[in-house]
C-alpha cells in the first residue's frame, strides 16, 4: 500500500512530461483554430462570371448628346445571389461609361450606343466591375426607327428637324450587363 502524498521528486517528472502533452495538444488546438479561421475569411463570397446585373439607369442616355467616356450611374434592379447568399442588395449604387455614341448617318450608318460598368458600391467600399459591353444599335423596320435590344423602355426616336435618328435610354431603363469576370463582394 502507498502512502499519501508521494514525494515531490516523484511527482515532477511525470507532470513536466504530462504538461508538454498538454500544451502540444493545446498549441496543436490553436493553431487549427486559426486554419479554420484563416479558411473561412480567406474565401470570400463571389458572384461568377456570367452573372448578369440588372441596372436602372439614374439618367437619360442619348446618342445625340451622350459622347465616349461621359459617365452615368445606377443601381441594382434586383439583387444578386449566389448559392443562395445574398452577394449584392438591391439598389446597391453602380458606375459606368460609355464607350460608344453615334447618331444614324443615312441608311449604311445606323445610330449605335455602346455602354459597359466599371464599379459598384459594395457596403461603403468601391469594387471594380468587369461587364460585357451593351451596345444598342438602331435599326429600321416598316419604315419606322426602332431600338434593336432587351427592354420596353429602351427605343429609338428621330432628331429633331435634323434627319438624324439617334438612340435614347431614358432615365429609369433597366440594362443587364454581364459579368466578364468573378466578381468579389
Amino acid at each position: 500500500m502507498k502512502k499519501f502524498p508521494i514525494p515531490a521528486e516523484k511527482i515532477l517528472p511525470a507532470a513536466s512530461l504530462v504538461g508538454f502533452v498538454v500544451l502540444g495538444l493545446l498549441d496543436g488546438c490553436h493553431s487549427s483554430t486559426a486554419s479554420v479561421e484563416a479558411s473561412t475569411t480567406r474565401d470570400p463570397v463571389v458572384a461568377p462570371a456570367g452573372t448578369v446585373l440588372r441596372v436602372r439607369l439614374n439618367q437619360m442616355l442619348d446618342t445625340g448628346s451622350s459622347r465616349p467616356g461621359d459617365r452615368f450611374t445606377g443601381a441594382l434592379d434586383a439583387s444578386v445571389m449566389s448559392g443562395g447568399v445574398e452577394i449584392l442588395a438591391k439598389g446597391t449604387i453602380v458606375e459606368g461609361h460609355v464607350l460608344e455614341a453615334r447618331e444614324s448617318a443615312g441608311p449604311e450608318r445606323r445610330a449605335i450606343l455602346a455602354v459597359t460598368l466599371d464599379s459598384l458600391d459594395s457596403f461603403g467600399k468601391r469594387v471594380s466591375v468587369d461587364t460585357y459591353t451593351v451596345r444598342r444599335i438602331g435599326a429600321r423596320r416598316s419604315g419606322d426607327w426602332t431600338l434593336t435590344g432587351e427592354g420596353p423602355e429602351q427605343r429609338m426616336e428621330a432628331a429633331a428637324g435634323a434627319g438624324k435618328e439617334r438612340v435614347i435610354v431614358p432615365a429609369d431603363s433597366i440594362i443587364g450587363f454581364t459579368l466578364k469576370s468573378t466578381l468579389s463582394a
